[in-house]
């Protein structure tokens, strides 16, 4: 028994809805918390939402919010300090993974002049917290996950965006994820890097029914086109 080409289109959009539906959607366990830098306002030493090598009030000897714009940005910006790379690391906890998270796409605007390597990672603990002045790298049951490492140079004044995808595959499901920013090298000096806008996308796996569904809408499609 045939079926009629216009029934066939139906079935194939019936399947490629079904396959829509199945899809998993972006996590919602994994967010960034004033990835734009406007929570806390103003010159902040502590950077709002964020752990940093802070150790005291010596603001300038490692990272800070500063309401000078980094154009064509406007509002407030983090600065990574040229005088202590060694503490120039900024991370927060963001979340835990879900069974659908396969990686995320990391982004943030810097520039302002500055040279140096720059590197975004992510790491799991099960007992690791956070805290200003203790860094999560290297920090007791702290596992890296993920990481980028490369060489950025900004002419001053210049922006740009600087992005990353990082994989979630050796993730545990419950553990903490935290994500780290770290600029500059022991011994760089007066490599001052501003950054705003950190924004994160979280790219799920497609699930089997998803596949399945996908295909067998497929086969409809070069059904419905072998009729013709």
């Amino acid at each position: 028994m045939e079926i009629p080409a216009n029934q066939s289109l139906v079935v194939v959009a019936l399947l490629t809805s079904l396959a829509a539906l199945a899809a998993p959607n972006a996590s919602a366990a994994l967010t960034v918390t004033n990835g734009d830098f406007e929570t806390g306002g103003g010159f902040n030493a502590n950077v709002s939402g964020w752990f940093d090598g802070t150790i005291g009030p010596a603001a300038w000897d490692d990272l800070f919010q500063d309401t000078n714009p980094l154009s064509p940005q406007a509002g407030t910006t983090v600065v990574w300090s040229g005088n202590a790379s060694a503490k120039n690391f900024l991370y927060q906890p963001i979340g835990t993974k879900e069974a659908s998270d396969a990686t995320i796409d990391v982004s943030i605007v810097v520039g302002a002049g500055a040279t140096g390597p720059f590197t975004i990672g992510i790491y799991q603990s099960a007992t690791f917290s956070g805290a200003d002045g203790t860094d999560v790298a290297g920090a007791s049951g702290v596992t890296l996950i993920d990481s980028s490492t490369w060489d950025i140079a900004y002419a001053a004044d210049a922006v740009g965006p600087e992005m990353t995808t990082l994989s979630l595959a050796t993730a545990n499901q419950s553990d903490q994820i935290f994500l780290r920013f770290h600029f500059g090298e022991d011994g760089m000096e007066d490599g001052w890097l501003r950054g705003d806008n950190i924004t994160m996308t979280v790219n799920p796996i497609p699930e089997p029914v998803t596949t399945a569904l996908l295909g067998l809408g497929g086969l409809g499609l070069l059904f419905v086109r072998k009729r013709r």
